[in-house]
C-alpha cells in the first residue's frame, strides 16, 4: 500500500502533488497502522502456542507499568476514573 502510494505520487508529478497530498498521507498512515495491527495480531496468536507460567503478581506494579506509555496522553486529558491503593495480589502470566 505504501509503495503504491509513493509510485502514484512520482508518476503524477508535481502538479498533482498538492492536490493528492492529503490522500497520500492518509494512505501511508493507514498502511502503517495496518502493518502494526497485523504484527500485533500475529504476536497475540503466538501466545496461544507457548506455555506461560502463572505466578502471583502485585497488581499495583502491573497497573503502574501499563500506564507509563500513556503518561503524556493522561497529562493532556482529564482522567475519568481513579483507583486507590492497596491493590490486591492475583495470579497472572507475566
Amino acid at each position: 500500500m505504501s509503495g503504491f502510494s509513493t509510485e502514484l505520487m512520482e508518476h503524477l508529478g508535481r502538479g498533482w502533488m498538492m492536490k493528492l497530498r492529503n490522500i497520500w498521507d492518509a494512505s501511508v498512515a493507514s498502511a502503517g497502522r495496518m502493518d502494526r495491527l497485523i504484527c500485533d495480531l500475529l504476536e497475540l496468536g503466538r501466545l496461544g502456542t507457548i506455555d506461560l507460567p502463572v505466578e502471583t503478581v502485585q497488581l499495583e506494579e502491573v497497573v503502574r507499568k501499563a500506564l507509563v506509555p500513556l503518561e503524556n496522553d493522561l497529562k493532556r486529558s482529564t482522567p475519568r476514573s481513579s483507583s486507590s491503593s492497596p491493590y490486591c495480589r492475583c495470579a497472572a502470566a507475566r
